[in-house]
């Protein structure tokens, strides 16, 4: 998703991204790199890993110069 806003941004063209996550489905399963990191369990850490991956793609949105056209 980071590379393709990236390369939308730089080519000046709109774009369409569909970016489904797993959260909050089952199974409840962390990437060790955040496991541990909440307080409130698998689920809590789950969630920070969700966080995360939106915080990366708000990033490349503002990156781009275009998170103030962009719904998300």
């Amino acid at each position: 998703a980071v590379s393709y806003i990236g390369e939308q941004a730089k080519a000046g063209r709109p774009f369409f991204l569909y970016m489904p996550l797993s959260a909050p489905h089952l199974p409840v399963v962390p990437n060790q790199k955040f496991r541990g990191r909440s307080k409130a369990g698998d689920y809590g850490d789950f969630v920070v890993e969700v966080d995360d991956a939106v915080g990366q793609v708000i990033a490349a949105l503002r990156k781009g110069g275009v998170l103030d056209n962009t719904l998300v």
